[in-house]
């Protein structure tokens, strides 16, 4: 028994000026299309946006560490 879905795939127009196109052109390889190098694009901004909150959190996460360690370091000359 074989079984087919279809699968609709709707598409849209974005307007670009011609420069932004000459830009993707260049970015892209030639088994690219525009939707592989903007979904790319996407892909990348968002592993960017994860790293640099991942980046602040250890940040703030050492500037606790930190502090716990000056305060145990207090506590440990009054002893």
């Amino acid at each position: 028994m074989v079984v087919y879905f279809k699968y609709t795939m709707y598409t849209t127009t974005i307007k670009l000026q011609k420069d932004t196109k000459m830009q993707l052109d260049k970015m892209k390889t030639q088994r690219d299309t525009y939707d592989d190098l903007i979904r790319r694009l996407v892909a990348r901004e968002k592993q960017k946006h994860l790293r640099d909150n991942l980046i602040s959190a250890y940040k703030e996460l050492g500037k606790e560490e930190l502090n716990t360690f000056k305060e145990w370091e207090s506590a440990s000359t009054e002893v």
